[in-house]
């Protein structure tokens, strides 16, 4: 599966446990090893926790991303231009 433009998605996370991980299509947690990826028995470990906190702020954050993209980014959108003039005496 790859996202617009030809990127492939950003599914890959890396645990606290040291290894690299990926959300499988079960909806379980692959891990990366030297055979390529295979089932990471996680279960409701801190590791399996901690990934999936990881993959909800990642899902946070692209959301809020394409919605600052939609209102114009800055200089746009509903609030308009202007910048920084500075703050000290002139």
């Amino acid at each position: 599966m790859q996202k617009e433009g030809g990127q492939r998605p950003d599914n890959v996370f890396a645990g606290k446990d040291g290894n690299a991980y990926r959300r499988g299509g079960d909806g379980g947690w692959d891990r990366s090893g030297s055979q390529g990826w295979s089932k990471g028995d996680l279960g409701n470990s801190d590791v399996a926790r901690d990934l999936g906190q990881h993959q909800n702020a990642r899902s946070m954050g692209e959301g809020r991303e394409a919605s600052f993209g939609r209102q114009g980014g800055l200089g746009g959108g509903r609030f308009g231009g202007g910048g920084f003039n500075g703050g000290g005496k002139r």
